[in-house]
């Protein structure tokens, strides 16, 4: 079989050398039928690994397309065959360094293609085995693999297609503040990762990943780690809190109810917008409203936003019975 394998090889180089690919597709035909079952996958990625070594050697020859074309012609080539014989195909063992070698050269073609992942993740899934790897040493390489995707803005957003349509939940966990930082970062970054923070427990993580964030930045604290660092260089520490409550209202998530840090800043932001802009008597009449059954700690929050009239201040400050012990220390001298 190897001397078969090297004779097809060959006639592949030729078409490359004469540029003349019309019978590249019975070429692969004529492959594939010869191969028992059992043999099918293995024989494919042998395929692949010494056609890469045979083209690399012939300047200016694009062994991307043939790798893409040798997976797909398999893809086809199966779907012509009866359950029986696609299952025997795909249960077959190869060994590891064969999937390795295989696995490197198709992931250098299929990873960068601006084609949508669904084009081709049928026919290399069935190849490799990416959305259920069959060994924990496969499963770290693949991994391996798809997370380099997410540190660049050129292919941030095939690795996250891949993450979503293999279903690599190991990854996504341990990516998920990487990816959900660099989701701001890059351009079209949140469009990337529309369907894959598609839960509720995803939304509410990602907002405490930005909640946690700010709180950081607003005790004067050092970022996490270099992906939280590079998030804040995108955007001022200013704009978070109106960045946490516009996602928090497209979740539909109350981040009141889960005690979020920021909510204080978001309440005191409104508080001065009011005290700002609004008509003294509507100002008061929505202050009693907005602090209506709230802890005191509002109340509080409140009393800072109008400090810079002490008496007016004192004066809510009674209204709202706040004990002589909680009293604001700029209201204890009056």
């Amino acid at each position: 079989m190897e001397t078969f394998v090297n004779h097809t090889v060959e006639k592949i180089r030729d078409f490359h050398i004469s540029d003349s690919f019309g019978g590249l597709s019975t070429c692969m035909s004529e492959y594939y039928s010869i191969y028992p079952a059992e043999s099918l996958r293995n024989a494919t990625m042998e395929l692949i690994i010494k056609t890469h070594k045979s083209l690399s050697t012939i300047k200016g020859a694009d062994h991307k397309v043939t790798t893409g074309n040798i997976v797909c012609r398999f893809e086809k080539f199966l779907k012509e065959k009866d359950e029986e014989f696609v299952d025997k195909v795909l249960s077959a063992n190869v060994s590891q360094s064969n999937w390795e070698c295989a696995w490197k050269r198709c992931f250098e073609v299929f990873a960068h293609r601006k084609k949508k992942v669904s084009t081709f993740a049928s026919a290399i899934d069935q190849l490799f085995h990416i959305g259920e790897p069959e060994n924990g040493k496969r499963e770290t390489l693949i991994n391996g693999s798809v997370r380099k995707l997410l540190n660049n803005e050129e292919t941030f957003r095939n690795g996250v297609k891949w993450i979503n349509r293999f279903k690599l939940e190991t990854l996504k966990e341990e990516e998920f503040e990487k990816i959900f930082y660099n989701s701001f970062i890059f351009e079209n970054g949140r469009a990337c990762v529309s369907h894959l923070f598609i839960s509720h427990e995803d939304k509410l993580r990602g907002l405490q990943i930005l909640d946690d964030c700010f709180a950081r930045a607003d005790n004067k604290k050092e970022p996490k780690n270099k992906d939280e660092k590079a998030f804040l260089k995108s955007i001022t520490v200013e704009k978070l809190p109106g960045l946490i409550q516009r996602l928090a209202h497209a979740y539909g998530i109350d981040i009141e109810e889960h005690k979020f840090y920021v909510c204080k800043a978001i309440f005191i932001q409104k508080m001065k917008n009011t005290y700002n802009f609004m008509d003294k008597s509507y100002f008061e009449l929505h202050v009693l409203q907005t602090l209506k059954d709230r802890d005191e700690k509002y109340k509080l929050d409140f009393l800072e936003v109008i400090s810079s009239d002490k008496k007016y201040a004192y004066c809510w400050a009674k209204h709202l019975e706040i004990s002589q012990e909680n009293m604001p220390s700029f209201l204890k001298k009056l």
